[in-house]
């Protein structure tokens, strides 16, 4: 119902923007439908997602499955549908309506002009918190700042008048308009520290008819105690005045307004060459694939994987060491075990034949210990992979959006960090790269402190291949994931994978 009301808002010549509160929706994937209507109507949409919950994560058969909460999903799908996602009802009301007064950004440069240098450093602290630029005036602009100002004040960004201003009422526009004719600057932040009765309206009228001379927002930060007062009426009832309540909900919808105009068309997402093949080798019912079932067919779609040989007994594994070529990696080879880690089922960095059938003897024995009734096909030979940047790639069916692909950092520590980005798959390599550029840990992909840097694109195809199979197996792959996925700048590398199908 909520979506039905939305689209018909946007029918409204009168209505700039739509402020969305969500509980839930029957089939998520109209809020798509709902977002394609805002693009063309060239609309806005600010929504919040009322009940957050993860429910049913710890039955996940993998760390994709913990990690892919309802909450990330829901902000998945905003994001995809071109929505404004916040995180409060206060936030909701002020952020929508900042939207539809203000127009799109002219430029990304913030200005603050305030009568309390306290109120303009703590303006200008939230500002900087949440990296917004906040260039100082060009020299023209400070010329009419230092004219205006008494000595003790500051001609700078942010620009204090001290309380003078009140006895050279015509400095507060010559000021505000410098800073607006300043090409550097979208947006003029104005705190209100007082509410008078007979002033506050005036100067609310005030910033209206200089919005409209200068052809910029000037958003009211308000600070004064009485929360209600003639001045927030008389903003509210202004077309063009914003006002909030909260500093820091002021600059992080300042934030929000100017990505949603940064924004980019997604490109068209291409069909791996090997995409029939890989999703005929999918099983016809439920169960969870071997690792080399499932990197068998991620390989089929393009995401490389590590090369690999099965081994039955202890000889067998060192004759494929041998042949792989030292040092190897070990791991359990059983469809009945998802988390190998979990059972000591994995050894690293086996130098030769003895360590080999030493560590085949240890995986054995713990895997049947840990898991007396799973199946034990023997072992996995792999030789070490590159050194590179664990990450994790995934996906699984959500009940409400169909396939979501995610990436995250960690490898077998992504349920520590939980540092992942979530989208509906498919996603474009582009837009595979912003999840990329997205994830808390994207420094250690660019060249933290030196190291060489990731091959981005390749990761970035890597991810988009994945998010195709998920999308074009039609509900049959509950969860996969590849994990750990290595980039480094000689590519990527998948170097062990887990899909469980549904019947």
């Amino acid at each position: 119902m909520s979506r039905d009301l939305a689209a018909y808002q946007l029918s409204m010549p009168e209505c700039r923007a739509v402020a969305l509160a969500v509980e839930g929706l029957r089939d998520g994937r109209r809020l798509l439908l709902l977002g394609e209507a805002a693009r063309k109507a060239g609309k806005p949409i600010v929504a919040l997602k009322l009940g957050r919950g993860d429910a049913g994560a710890a039955a996940a058969a993998s760390h994709t499955g913990s990690l892919a909460g309802s909450a990330l999903a829901w902000s998945a799908a905003f994001k995809r549908a071109g929505m404004v996602e916040v995180e409060d009802f206060d936030a909701l009301l002020e952020t929508a309506a900042l939207f539809a007064k203000a127009g799109k950004p002219k430029a990304r440069g913030v200005a603050i002009v305030t009568a309390s240098g306290g109120a303009g450093i703590m303006a200008a602290d939230h500002a900087e918190a949440l990296g917004l630029d906040m260039p100082q005036p060009s020299a023209e602009a400070r010329a009419v700042l230092e004219a205006a100002i008494p000595d003790f004040g500051a001609a700078r960004n942010p620009c204090d008048l001290t309380a003078q201003a009140a006895g050279n009422p015509a400095s507060f526009g010559k000021c505000v308009l410098a800073m607006m004719a300043d090409p550097q600057y979208g947006v003029i932040v104005y705190p209100q520290v007082y509410s008078h009765q007979q002033t506050t309206p005036g100067r609310i009228q005030e910033i209206a008819e200089l919005t409209e001379q200068g052809g910029k927002p000037i958003i009211v930060a308000w600070i004064p105690e009485q929360l209600e007062a003639p001045g927030t009426i008389a903003a509210d009832a202004s077309p063009v005045v914003p006002l909030f309540r909260s500093m820091r909900r002021l600059m992080n919808a300042i934030r929000l307004w100017q990505q949603y105009y940064a924004g980019r068309e997604d490109a068209a997402v291409a069909r791996p060459a090997g995409l029939e093949a890989a999703l005929a080798a999918l099983p016809p019912g439920a169960g969870v694939l071997t690792e080399a079932e499932a990197k068998a067919i991620f390989a089929k779609v393009g995401v490389p994987v590590v090369e690999e040989r099965r081994a039955a007994t202890a000889e067998a594994a060192a004759e494929a060491a041998a042949a792989t070529g030292f040092p190897v990696v070990l791991k359990l080879d059983s469809p009945d075990i998802a988390h190998k880690t979990e059972v000591g089922g994995v050894k690293l960095n086996l130098g030769d034949a003895a360590a080999v059938r030493s560590a085949f003897a240890e995986i054995t024995a713990s895997a049947k210990y840990h898991a007396p009734k799973a199946r034990i096909d023997g072992v996995l030979v792999q030789r070490m992979s590159r050194k590179g940047v664990e990450l994790i790639l995934g996906g699984r069916q959500d009940g409400q959006f169909g396939p979501m692909v995610l990436v995250g950092t960690g490898g077998v520590q992504a349920e520590l960090w939980k540092d992942v980005v979530l989208d509906i798959a498919p996603v474009s390599p582009a837009r595979a790269e912003a999840m990329l550029r997205g994830l808390k840990g994207f420094p250690l992909l660019d060249g933290f402190r030196g190291a060489p840097k990731a091959d981005l694109a390749a990761v970035a195809q890597a991810v988009s291949a994945f998010s195709v199979l998920l999308a074009a197996a039609d509900g049959r792959i509950e969860e996969a994931e590849a994990n750990p996925l290595i980039a480094g700048e000689w590519g990527c590398l998948a170097v062990d994978g887990l899909i469980k199908c549904s019947g």
